[in-house]
């Protein structure tokens, strides 16, 4: 089991990484993160709104790309329902990503817990 940690920052609705995760060659490796966000500032929305989510994913190295296996998003709570996370496949990697709303500017955390079995 591996434990991981990333924070970042949104403006607007642009999705952005808030962590990498590696796929090594010849494993099966499945995510299990926590993503809270939290409304910073920004001309919309509601001031503090908030959102958590629970985002698994299993994701597979063969011939040095990640693929994805499958993958669920549990939506925890959210204010506002432009909020969204995502796993995106980045060459032997993914990449956890969050999305704010137009006009917010939010701050997130995500807490991933990794588990992997290999050949």
């Amino acid at each position: 089991e591996v434990f991981l940690q990333g924070r970042t920052t949104t403006t607007n609705a642009v999705a952005t990484t808030i962590l990498t995760l590696a796929i090594p060659a010849s494993t099966t490796r499945q995510f299990n993160c926590l993503v809270t966000a939290r409304r910073t500032g920004g001309a919309a929305g509601t001031a503090e709104d908030g959102a958590g989510y629970q985002a698994q994913a299993v994701y597979k190295n063969a011939a040095g790309t990640a693929t994805e296996i499958g993958e669920s998003l549990t939506v925890v709570g959210e204010d506002q329902a432009a909020f969204t996370v995502a796993y995106t496949p980045s060459g032997g990697n993914t990449l956890l990503q969050v999305t704010g709303a137009t006009d917010n500017d939010m701050t997130w955390h995500a807490s991933c817990r990794s588990y992997a079995v290999g050949s």
